[in-house]
């Protein structure tokens, strides 16, 4: 079974290595930052099955008690490694969330991630010095249980709200695609919870063998929701610079900023947010707010809607 359960780890890295490399071409082509944190939860949640790798296949050449002897900073470095990966799935899929709502993250909510990151460590770090004094592994396992399981809570929490926020956009498009996304990523990790709950509590179906044949799934998931619901950027319309009065006209008439205005007009010469941070000088979540406020305040939910708001207004006035 440890055979088997070693090959369903080869095919999950496989699997991962495949989709993160594929989405990474996407957001290189594309630029769509919330693609970039799709690539950091792959990431994560491969490290996470590349540990488990290394120690299934420990097991399979060394008996435990071996194994536990021979490197404690082995174990407790792969420990650490285990922790960031999981806190990674978790973070990396709220930041691609709130990517996809074009909002920031709030100091709230950074403030509870490491609330709840600290709360851990300080008692895995009592888990690890039991296992290194006295090669007792039960409290960093009953810990990592505690941990886990909360991991999964969040992600709940986060694609729930993400649902909820999701049936209010107006962009039909984009919506169906945002919907998508979440039942996906719902679907999958209600099976990810199936596979802990196995190996935590019942072992009825093989708590190892299901984990990484429902890791599987996870890995699958993006590459199920580009193939059918990715919906690719507009191709934004080329427009030359508006009159300076008409386009005064037009920021006089949505009650644009100053600084708002700058942004539009980089925005009409196909700038990137990366590229406007760097002619502005301001943060890149700086960026995303004034051009989130624009969309607000004209009514549109894309650069492209905006450029042709621009291009009606000029063939009005």
């Amino acid at each position: 079974m440890k055979h088997l359960q070693i090959i369903l780890i080869v095919l999950n890295l496989i699997l991962g290595t495949g989709a993160i490399f594929y989405i990474h071409q996407l957001f290189k082509k594309y630029k769509l930052s919330y693609l970039k944190y799709l690539v950091l939860f792959l990431v994560s949640l491969n490290m996470l099955v590349f540990i488990d790798f290394i120690y299934k296949y420990a097991f399979t050449i060394v008996n435990f008690d071996i194994f536990l002897s021979f490197s404690a900073f082995m174990v407790t470095f792969l420990i650490v490694i285990l922790y960031i990966a999981e806190f990674g799935m978790t973070f990396f899929l709220y930041r691609l969330t709130i990517e996809f709502k074009d909002k920031t993250i709030s100091k709230k909510i950074f403030y509870s991630f490491f609330a709840w990151v600290t709360t851990f460590i300080i008692a895995s770090v009592w888990g690890v010095i039991e296992f290194i004094v006295i090669k007792n592994t039960h409290r960093f396992y009953v810990i990592h249980e505690y941990w886990i399981f909360s991991m999964i809570l969040i992600i709940f929490i986060i694609l729930i709200s993400y649902q909820l926020y999701s049936y209010k956009i107006s962009d039909l498009s984009k919506k169906r695609s945002m919907l998508a996304f979440g039942y996906i990523f719902l679907a999958a990790f209600f099976f990810f919870t199936l596979g802990q709950l196995d190996y935590y509590t019942t072992n009825f179906l093989d708590g190892y063998y299901m984990d990484h044949f429902f890791l599987i799934l996870l890995n699958i998931s993006p590459l199920v929701w580009i193939s059918f619901y990715f919906v690719k950027p507009e191709e934004i319309p080329q427009l030359n610079m508006p009159d300076e009065q008409k386009l005064d006209n037009f920021n006089k008439l949505y009650n644009i900023s100053a600084r708002e205005k700058e942004i539009i007009e980089l925005l009409i010469k196909g700038k990137t947010n990366k590229e406007i941070e760097a002619e502005l000088f301001i943060s890149y979540n700086t960026v995303k707010n004034h051009i989130y406020a624009v969309f607000k305040k004209t009514g549109v939910n894309s650069r492209a809607q905006l450029i042709n708001l621009i291009q009606r207004f000029e063939d009005k006035v």
